[in-house]
């Protein structure tokens, strides 16, 4: 018998499509293989094909001489064996194999790396008559009906473990596909996790940073803070030196002025003591000696009337008058008279009256 399947890789299944009889050899089944309807070549590469059945497990391999699978392109020509399918649901998983390693001992590749799978179910039924089979007898009815009793049982144990194995093994391929999902979801969240600790990172950076450049700003602003102090501390020291420099400015021209001063007053020292030393020196060209006042008479207010010699003296207005030589003859009404006054704190002051034909003109005192 033959039987064509088309089997896709991504959508693989075509459970109960066909059915075969235990026990036949004659079972061909031609498989076309696509990957979303596209035909997929798989010349090159090993094929098992793996069998679970009720009387267990089975598997026919091409890499094996009389394996019973021959490739071509994207056909695969399966010769199935007795021992791969027995009564009920038989499930077939198509395993393909690349080659990588190279065995030295014998010579050529193993073909060791199971690159995907396929699965496909078709049913099984025994045969009415076999080896095994009793002819029946008219005694035996009963029998017949407990056989027939037990193959029914023993159908519907065979479909229930069958039954059993396939969702154990659709449990096992949603295990399989739930760990893949897993791992695919830790492979997704691994660059998530790097990618949230590398902002981490990058945050930590700009907080170091942000902190240094806070540091910064504020040894700035001491700093700034030092020099605003300094440059206070300079100014107030300038206006210190200014004032110094004032005072020592103001104690200079204090000093110009009392040297000024001190010389004026030495000028005027100066003067005065020459002025005592011509007045001590007009005093010795009056006086001769000790003089004594005349007693004989009260002297007038006349010096011209009242003739006196050189040398004589008289008080008028109770300040000692001198009178110095007359210019002209004593006694004479005509002439010049002067008169030197030594006042008590010593200043001699003088006088002068000039007479002619019995005019008297005196001068202010000099």
């Amino acid at each position: 018998k033959r039987f064509d399947i088309t089997l896709d890789l991504k959508q693989p299944g075509c459970g109960d499509d066909f059915s075969v009889v235990d026990g036949d050899t004659g079972n061909v089944i031609y498989l076309a293989l696509t990957d979303a309807g596209v035909p997929v070549s798989v010349e090159g590469r090993r094929i098992i094909a793996a069998f679970s059945n009720s009387r267990g497990k089975y598997i026919q391999d091409s890499a094996e001489s009389g394996g019973g699978i021959s490739i071509s392109d994207d056909k695969v020509k399966l010769q199935l064996r007795p021992q791969s399918f027995a009564p009920g649901i038989v499930e077939c998983e198509l395993q393909i194999y690349s080659g990588g390693t190279e065995n030295s001992a014998a010579g050529a590749t193993v073909y060791d790396s199971l690159v995907t799978t396929a699965k496909f179910n078709f049913s099984c039924r025994s045969a009415i008559y076999d080896a095994s089979t009793i002819e029946s007898e008219p005694a035996a009815p009963p029998l017949s009906a407990v056989l027939s009793a037990i193959g029914i049982a023993e159908g519907e144990r065979v479909k229930s473990e069958t039954a059993r194995n396939s969702a154990e093994a659709e449990r096992a391929a949603a295990e399989k596909s739930r760990a893949a999902s897993e791992k695919g979801r830790i492979l997704a969240e691994t660059p998530r996790v790097n990618a949230e600790n590398s902002r981490k990172t990058t945050e930590a950076e700009r907080v170091r940073a942000e902190t240094a450049r806070e540091m910064t700003e504020a040894a700035r602003k001491q700093n700034e803070a030092l020099r605003i102090s300094a440059e206070n501390n300079r100014a107030a020291a300038e206006t210190n030196r200014a004032k110094a420099e004032a005072k020592r400015s103001e104690a200079e021209n204090n000093r110009i002025a009392n040297e000024n001063a001190r010389k004026a007053a030495e000028l005027e020292r100066s003067a005065a003591e020459t002025e005592r030393a011509a007045a001590e020196t007009e005093r010795n060209r009056i006086f001769r000696g000790e003089v004594e006042l005349p007693t004989a008479s009260t002297p007038n207010d006349d010096p011209v009337d009242f003739a006196v010699e050189s040398g004589w003296y008289f008080y008028k207005g109770g300040i000692l008058v001198v009178s110095a030589a007359l210019s002209g003859s004593a006694g004479s009404e005509y002439g010049t008279v002067e008169q030197a006054a030594l006042l008590t704190d010593g200043t001699i002051i003088h006088r002068t009256c000039t007479v002619s034909a019995g005019a008297k003109n005196w001068s202010a005192w000099a």
